[in-house]
Parts: C-alpha cells; sequence; structure tokens
C-alpha cells in the first residue's frame, strides 16, 4: 500500500511538472504569435512582399500554437481521466473510507454555511 501511494504522488508530481511545461511552451508560442502579429501591423506601410512574407510567419506560428495547445488539451483530459480512473478505484476499494470522508466534508461544510 505505501509503493502505492508513493508511486501515485510521484506520478502527480511527474505530470503537474509536465504540465507546468505544457502551460509554458503554450505561452512562448502565444508570445510569439503576438510578437509576429506586432510585426505585422507596424508594417503597414511596408511592401506587398514583407506583407506577405509577415503574414505566413504569423500563420505558421498560429499553426504552432494551435498544435501545442492541441497536445495540452488532450494530455490534460487524459491525466483527468486518469484521475478519475483512481478515484473511481479507491472508492471501490475503501468504501467505508470514502463514506467517512463524504460525512466529513459535509460536516465541515455544515459548520461553514450555519456560521453565515
Amino acid at each position: 500500500m505505501a509503493r502505492e501511494t508513493y508511486s501515485s504522488t510521484h506520478s502527480s508530481s511527474t505530470q503537474s511538472g509536465s504540465a507546468q511545461e505544457s502551460v509554458d511552451q503554450v505561452m512562448k508560442e502565444f508570445r510569439s504569435l503576438a510578437a509576429s502579429f506586432d510585426e505585422l501591423l507596424a508594417s503597414g506601410g511596408a511592401g506587398t512582399e514583407k506583407l506577405a512574407q509577415l503574414r505566413d510567419q504569423a500563420a505558421e506560428k498560429l499553426k504552432q500554437a494551435r498544435e501545442v495547445f492541441g497536445n495540452f488539451e488532450r494530455g490534460t483530459l487524459q491525466r483527468a481521466k486518469d484521475v478519475a480512473s483512481k478515484s473511481d478505484e479507491y472508492v471501490h476499494t475503501n468504501p467505508w473510507t470514502a463514506v467517512g470522508l463524504g460525512v466529513g466534508v459535509g460536516f465541515l461544510l455544515g459548520l461553514l454555511v450555519s456560521r453565515r
């Protein structure tokens, strides 16, 4: 049981680090995209060739940002499904612990609500 708890905790912290890396990558892509759009807007009087080049760069960066965001979304969805599955498994394995937890949380929420 201790080994299972350690692996769950370790897996969770690893997933959290991976999620942060994904968020950082998405933010980097969007900053790059914003910079491309700023450059595109700043070159309003530039020649048609330069404008087309900037537009192509912006379109490529938008495509990359969408791809990174899609990967992040799929990874987050998979992690949420994993957590739900593990929670379901835990409740089926330890039903009385889950009932006790539910009663405790309900009691605390009742205390908080009654104080208002």
